[in-house]
């Protein structure tokens, strides 16, 4: 991935907004972020006096994060969720879809597990996934998802899409294009997700220990109907 364009193509929406008025809610002293990437929404977090922990698998991701936390406000880490130790946070947040990135049973499972007990009792996971039922990737196409940045590591002109390749639900692969503008060179990487049920969701919180699970809809505080375009988990332990 292009880390040092990711700012740009991912600019602070309504999804950001609506996990910051969770966390309000929930007055948490430490929070987690897992798969941070290059930290906004740490970083804000942070800025509002927060205690906040960063973890990215990529460490590029990591070091642009470090760059651009001139105030040293968050404590960074390489690595998934086997990091986040014992009863350390009230929250532990996955957004940005992070969690359709774990698509065998047994990496979700063993994330929820890590995260379960990383909380101290009373504590929260939050996380958003893509409904299935809204088939997201029918969009994921260069006439739908074409995007023009500048690279402020190269000063380059990027023309960036998705095109989707594969669907064998629940499991769906797409491509990731990257055009050099200056020089017509154009990279591309593959990534698979999983579209999970909602139902699917919540019995695997339960079983993983939660106690109590509320599925929001569509960045709203709402119970999410069946056909929201994405849910949005509050698991409390």
């Amino acid at each position: 991935m292009f880390e040092s364009i990711y700012d740009q193509l991912n600019r602070w929406g309504k999804d950001d907004t609506f996990f910051v008025r969770i966390i309000e809610r929930i007055k948490p002293d430490g929070i987690a972020d897992l798969g941070c990437g290059t930290g906004r929404l740490t970083l804000h977090l942070a800025g509002k006096g927060y205690h906040v922990t960063g973890l990215d698998p990529d460490e590029a991701s990591i070091r642009i994060a470090k760059q651009k936390d001139t105030k040293n406000a968050v404590l960074w880490e390489i690595g998934t969720s086997e990091k986040l130790g014992a009863e350390r946070f009230d929250v532990v947040m996955m957004t940005s879809n992070v969690a359709q990135v774990f698509v065998t049973d047994a990496e979700w499972t063993a994330t929820l597990h890590n995260i379960f007990q990383s909380l101290r009792p009373g504590g929260y996971l939050l996380f958003d996934t893509r409904n299935p039922l809204a088939r997201a990737w029918e969009r994921w196409t260069k006439e739908h998802s074409l995007s023009e940045v500048v690279d402020p590591a190269t000063k380059a002109n990027i023309r960036t899409w998705h095109e989707t390749t594969s669907v064998h639900l629940p499991l769906v692969t797409y491509d990731t294009f990257y055009e050099n503008l200056d020089t017509h060179e154009v990279r591309s990487e593959d990534d698979t997700l999983i579209f999970r049920e909602r139902e699917t969701l919540r019995q695997d919180l339960l079983a993983a220990g939660f106690q109590q699970v509320n599925i929001y809809g569509d960045w709203e505080f709402q119970q999410a109907g069946l056909h929201a375009k994405s849910f949005i988990f509050a698991a409390k332990k």
